[in-house]
């Protein structure tokens, strides 16, 4: 017979608090074909943002008065007076569009910029022209399934779930890792790229060499078992592949193999978030678009930063500088925007940068900060002692087993403990345990000779 003995803390070690006086409010809006689907993973997401500080208003297209995007901007630029700081769009709200040079650009900017003027000269329903204060008051970020193989809130609500198993610390991956992958082209820009990560990162995956730099290289890199926390990738492609060119020396008119978006989904990366220089990697209106694939993978994927259109290398030292603060990926968004803008003179009389800046998107939740920069709430169940001991009791040997559990992580813990020796279970019990706790647990087996054997070393504690 084994007896038992559990010593359990009364009061629980560790708490957080979480307060902010004059709260930023995010609006979600989201279309009404898929609300009452996602109503739940929705609920989920508003209590997890609201605990980082934010407030949060959620709203389904059918309130509105009608789903033009004149209406949502309308209420967009209302909600500026409730602290509105950014928007998350949910499903299929309308896109718009905007002519720079003749090219017409898929943008967000027109949600973003709620105080610039916007004029559609010839009535078409692209705006030509855009002037006054043309600098974004809010960030916008897109959760678009409808344009991704699967079915679209089954999407949503998986996507859901990963960002709240990545706040709450259940989703990891290396912290500490990124990978910057360049192809010929964009050589020049190689140093920077470094640069940028190397503020968060202090681990930088640097592909470059233009004999290295192929589809197979680097498919083997998204298949890394480890994984990355940021891939930053700059190549030749389209809205649903990119592709890699041979070193010049050989004939630049080749190229040397192509990843196409739908291998993101199959191969389910180990990566959190993207910044794609790939021309219209983020043009969401399109069938398997590239950073749509990235974020509605199975397991990871949460954000993915890219244009709807033709984008050129541009410094992004300031964005990743923002992100090493600590703030969230709308926030330094914003502050990277405001820095080139500033860089380039007057955006509105740069076509160059317009057509950069007014295409690229957010593809994902600009709520997230990075592992690094904020205080990470882990799981963490250890056995931290273990004594055995042989008690002489009436000419009986007595085995007694004691071992010490601590709960070294953020959240309160249930799992199951076993003590045994050789392939007999002496103790198996359900604990729970809250965070920063730990306990005691002692367990006797009386005769123990006829059970298991004297050596000590036998014995195996589980938790």
């Amino acid at each position: 017979m084994t007896s038992l003995l559990v010593q359990m803390p009364t009061t629980k070690l560790h708490s957080s608090l979480l307060g902010n006086s004059s709260k930023p409010l995010v609006l979600v809006i989201v279309h009404s074909s898929i609300y009452a689907t996602i109503e739940p993973s929705l609920k989920q997401y508003a209590a997890d943002i609201e605990n980082e500080g934010f407030s949060v208003n959620i709203i389904e297209t059918s309130q509105l008065q009608n789903e033009t995007p004149q209406e949502i901007r309308s209420r967009l630029q209302n909600d500026m007076n409730n602290n509105l700081v950014g928007a998350l769009f949910v499903g299929d709200i309308p896109e718009v569009w905007y002519k720079v040079d003749d090219e017409k650009i898929l943008t967000d900017m027109y949600y973003k910029d709620l105080n610039g003027l916007w004029l559609d000269s010839d009535g078409d329903e692209i705006y030509d022209e855009h002037s006054g204060d043309v600098s974004p008051e809010i960030w916008l970020g897109r959760l678009k399934a409808s344009t991704i193989a699967g079915d679209e809130a089954s999407l949503i609500n998986n996507y859901f779930t990963k960002n709240h198993r990545y706040r709450n610390g259940l989703l990891i991956l290396p912290w500490w890792r990124s990978l910057a992958y360049i192809d010929d082209s964009g050589l020049n820009w190689t140093e920077e790229a470094e640069l940028s990560l190397s503020q968060i990162y202090s681990e930088v995956t640097l592909v470059t060499d233009p004999a290295t730099t192929n589809a197979g290289d680097y498919e083997s890199r998204l298949k890394d078992p480890f994984g990355y926390e940021w891939v930053y990738l700059m190549c030749h492609g389209s809205y649903d592949f990119h592709t890699f060119r041979v070193p010049e020396e050989q004939d630049p008119s080749l190229w040397d193999g192509t990843i196409f978006s739908w291998e993101y989904q199959a191969i389910d990366p180990r990566a959190f978030f993207y910044l794609f220089f790939v021309c219209s990697a983020a043009e969401y209106t399109k069938s398997g678009y590239l950073a749509g694939s990235t974020i509605f993978a199975d397991t990871y994927g949460l954000a993915a930063i890219g244009s709807t259109a033709d984008i050129f290398s541009i410094s992004s030292l300031e964005f990743f500088a923002s992100l090493s603060e600590g703030k969230a990926i709308g926030d330094a968004f914003q502050e990277w925007f405001a820095e080139q803008s500033e860089e380039n003179n007057e955006l509105q009389e740069n076509d160059r940068y317009q057509s950069i800046f007014y295409g690229l998107t957010i593809v994902g939740d600009p709520t997230l900060r990075l592992y690094r920069t904020q205080n990470l709430l882990l799981h963490d169940i250890s056995i931290t002692k273990v004594t055995t001991e042989l008690e002489n009791t009436t000419n009986k040997l007595t085995l007694s087993v004691t071992v010490t559990i601590e709960n070294k992580g953020d959240f309160t813990e249930t799992f199951d403990f076993t003590i045994s020796a050789g392939s007999r279970t002496l103790v198996r019990v359900c604990l729970s345990l809250p965070a920063k706790a730990n306990a005691t647990v002692r367990a006797t087996v009386p005769q123990s000779y006829k059970i298991v054997p004297v050596d000590s070393s036998k014995i195996t504690v589980k938790a």
